[in-house]
Order: structure tokens, then sequence, then C-alpha cells
């Protein structure tokens, strides 16, 4: 758990902020959908809270983590971050793909996007896996979400061909990457 100034504190998801992460999986829908559409698409009754179970037994099931950001009490943003589920277990296992996590999700509440709330729940979660000892960052978001994007690039991720990565520690030389696999 950290404070931060201003009033700012980021903490550990609790089973109380479930509302709040379903309505925060809705909003975020409804943007992305606005985005790819030019339009406003409504999502499914009960969509957000379908997701949000989705969203916490994944991050449980897998060891990951989850944050909450309220500013002065107020719930603010939330980020969800796991060891890379989308990498077979048995990939898991090798020296390449072992110490690879993966955003599952960041939402900062529209009346709080001033505010460098997704910086830091990212800047967080990157600090905590860091110390579980890992070393790349992957996350996927929908193309054409411009906030998304900035957040990413300004928190020190490369664009690639499926999402954004980052290195958590110094990226290994070529030569290293390869005598690791052996």
């Amino acid at each position: 758990m950290r404070i931060e100034a201003g009033g700012l504190r980021i903490r550990d998801y609790a089973p109380t902020d479930r509302t709040f992460l379903a309505d925060g999986l809705e909003e975020i829908l409804k943007e992305k959908a606005k985005t790819a559409a030019e339009q406003e698409i409504d999502p499914a009754p009960g969509w957000g809270n379908s997701y949000a179970s989705f969203l916490l037994k994944s991050a449980r099931k897998s060891g990951g983590i989850g944050l909450v950001a309220t500013v002065e009490g107020t719930r603010a943003g939330f980020a969800f971050g796991a060891p890379d589920i989308g990498v077979p277990t048995w990939m898991r296992k090798s020296a390449r793909f072992s110490r690879r996590c993966q955003i599952l999700e960041v939402h900062v509440a529209t009346d709080f996007r001033k505010m460098p709330i997704g910086r830091l729940l990212i800047r967080e979660l990157e600090r905590r896996f860091t110390l579980r000892g890992y070393d790349w960052m992957v996350a996927s978001y929908h193309r054409g979400h411009r906030f998304e994007e900035g957040l990413y690039c300004r928190c020190g991720f490369t664009v690639n061909s499926v999402g954004v990565a980052k290195w958590l520690t110094k990226a290994p030389s070529r030569r290293n990457r390869h005598t690791a696999r052996r």
C-alpha cells in the first residue's frame, strides 16, 4: 500500500470494490464502442459484472495483482495485472517466457482523468511485479483508443503489433537471451 501526495492513495483491491469495478468496466466498453464504430453502443445488461467476475478469477487464479486508486476516499481508478495468462503453461517453464507479466485492465474514472492516476497505477503494478522477479510486461489495448495508447507510451511502453511492451529491468542483450534458453 502506498500513499501519494494530494490525497491520492493506491491500495489493494477489496471485495467491497466490486460495484465500482463493474461500473468502470461498463464505462470502458462504452468508450471503446464509441471509438470503434463512431457511435454509442450500450453493453448488454450485466456485462460489467460478467467481465468483473472473469477479471477477478483470472487475477486470483494466476497470482495476479488488483489495485484501486482513491482520491480523498473516492474511488478514482483500478488496475489488474497477472503473470502472462496468454502463454501456455508449458511455455511459462522456459527461461524466455517465465518472467513475463501482463496488464489485464487499467481504468480511470472520467472525473479524475486530469490527474496522473493511470500512470501511478501502472507504475505500482510494475514495482510489484519487479519485486516478484518479472522483467517483461505486456498489455493489449483497443487500437483506436488514444487515451490508452498515450498512457502506455508515457509510462515507457513500446507499441508493437499486438499491443505494448516494456522491460521492467534492463533488457538482456541478444547474446544473453540466447544463452538463457539453454
